[in-house]
């Protein structure tokens, strides 16, 4: 079975598109801070993992180019250029860090976020959903 991407609403009233302007990670959590997609000057969007996640990474979209093939394949099409927040389950990424974990991770309840931008692919595994705040513009 192949993974499934699903669109994910994590508040309402979001805009259609966002682009990430910055990932922190830190002892305390991991956040990322989007903007509408444009301009700077836009109004932005917290996306708060309060706790550390258990894995991260970032890719340019230009090295993506399997991950794009598989989502203009999905069964429900998802116009992933149009929307910026997914969930995958049957998540090839679980899957190769549940085998790096050599057992620990076994059991864990992992979500796969994933962050679509016009120039990357975020994707986020953590046990636990974010928290979402809206913000001013920045």
């Amino acid at each position: 079975m192949s993974q499934i991407w699903t669109k994910w609403e994590p508040a309402e009233g979001l805009h259609n598109k966002y682009t990430i302007a910055s990932i922190v990670s830190s002892i305390d959590g991991f956040e990322i801070l989007l903007y509408e997609d444009g301009l700077y000057g836009k109004k932005g969007l917290k996306i708060i993992f309060e706790n550390q996640v258990d894995s991260h990474r970032d890719t340019n979209e230009s090295l993506m180019g399997e991950t794009i093939e598989e989502l203009n394949n999905q069964p429900v099409k998802l116009n992933y250029s149009q929307w910026t927040f997914f969930k995958v389950t049957n998540s090839e990424y679980i899957k190769w860090l549940r085998k790096q974990s050599s057992g620990v991770a076994d059991g864990r309840p992992f979500i796969h976020f994933c962050f679509v931008d016009d120039d990357s692919i975020l994707d986020v595994i953590a046990c636990y959903e974010p928290k979402v705040e809206y913000i001013g513009k920045i």
